[in-house]
């Protein structure tokens, strides 16, 4: 018996142990799960982190880069031309404080305005100098009117407002821009854009200074980042490119197939539903009848609470009195034009629930005072309040 005993103890104990490892086999499972489940949130996370950041250094860059050559490629002519011209450019912005994409503008529309004649590299850094000098440092806004000036003095016409903003940029001074009209309007153009120069390149040297500077290293650092991301990036566009056109594809095919009628058609019912009940909701919400209608309603609920209020005290004190009160209570709530018109025009099934109910309570309340007053014959009905 005793060896049965130790038997049956030892059994059990082994099968609480047995259930005990089974729950700690359980927990550490469920711990692995979690723990592969937050490895894979961190892993979508970092994937999506590092999928922007590639998109910021290197396809933004390289994007840009492929619109600036597509550009250059339609002003010059030629694939090679563009191609030559940029490469030009990025060397001339790696040692100046500009950035690239500045210094493709000021260069187009030195271009533009001068049919080429100012498209050098000698004409690019006087314009760059003068820029550098300028509170502003608009490469782009000085090439304009350089470029505007040079237009007007080779065909003969008034440069007095490219004159005027120089003046104001603090390029030329007040006599200097005399001197620059007079040879113009003398028809003398050549000289004139001659003495421009001449007053302009007083500012050479300046890009090479304050590039110098920790500002103008800064410049330089961030045209060469871009520089190398689009240098990457220009690995990626090809496949990049290859998938939009895919998706375009894609898109064309379910719409000539009528796919995204058919899903808008879907689609329609839903939001149609959607609008109407929005639209009967302000309908009842913000209804000028049905908000008084409501409001009555309340007021005529809380006379109500008051008017019980008052039945129940006074049969503490007197059930006749609390009779008279219940009976002319009783008769209020018999006129449905007590418990406000409004609401019972606008909601008409409220209509029973606002009469009937109230009526049924108050006069099991006034039998049962009627009740009370009949066996207390020292009651004196027909007391007013």
């Amino acid at each position: 018996m005793a060896a049965k005993t130790s038997l049956t103890v030892e059994f059990k104990s082994q099968t609480k142990e047995f259930f005990r490892s089974l729950s700690q086999v359980n927990v550490g499972i469920g711990g692995v799960v979690a723990g592969v489940g937050a490895m894979g949130a961190a892993a979508a996370a970092a994937g999506i982190a590092g999928a922007k950041a590639l998109q910021e250094f290197a396809v933004k860059p390289a994007m840009e880069l492929e619109g600036i050559k597509a550009g250059l490629e339609a002003l010059l002519g030629s694939t090679d031309a563009a191609q030559e011209r940029l490469e030009m450019l990025k060397k001339f912005s790696a040692t100046t404080p500009f950035q690239l994409p500045g210094i493709v503008k000021a260069d187009k529309l030195l271009q533009t305005f001068s049919a080429g004649a100012l498209n050098t590299q000698d004409i690019l850094r006087m314009v760059g100098d003068a820029a550098a000098s300028t509170a502003e440092k608009d490469f782009g806004n000085v090439a304009l009117w350089v470029g505007r000036a040079y237009d007007s003095m080779q065909s003969g016409r008034p440069i007095g407002e490219a004159m005027s903003r120089l003046q104001e940029l603090g390029l030329i001074s007040g006599t200097a821009r005399g001197e620059i009209e007079a040879l113009n309007n003398a028809g003398e153009g050549v000289k004139a854009f001659d003495l421009l120069r001449k007053n302009l390149s007083k500012f050479s040297g300046t890009m090479e200074k304050m590039s110098k500077t920790t500002a103008g290293r800064l410049s330089t650092l961030r045209d060469n980042f871009f520089l190398a991301g689009a240098e990457v990036g220009e690995q990626i566009l090809p496949s990049l490119g290859l998938g939009i056109e895919k998706a375009i594809a894609k898109i064309q095919e379910l719409s000539e197939s009528g796919a995204l009628k058919d899903l808008g058609m879907a689609i329609a019912p839903i939001s149609q539903a959607a609008v109407d009940v929005a639209t009967a909701f302000a309908d009842i919400v913000l209804h000028e009848v049905s908000l008084k209608a409501i409001a009555s309603s309340f007021e005529m609920i809380s006379a109500a609470a008051k008017a019980t209020s008052a039945v129940f005290k006074a049969a503490m004190v007197k059930p006749s009195l609390a009779l008279n009160a219940s009976k002319i209570l009783f008769g209020m709530l018999e006129q449905p034009s007590q418990l406000g018109p409004a609401l019972l025009e606008q909601v008409p099934a409220m209509r029973d629930v606002m009469t009937s109910a109230p009526v049924m309570i108050f006069q099991n309340i006034a039998a049962s005072l009627l009740s009370i007053d009949e066996k207390m014959p020292q009651a004196k009905p027909g007391l007013a309040y």
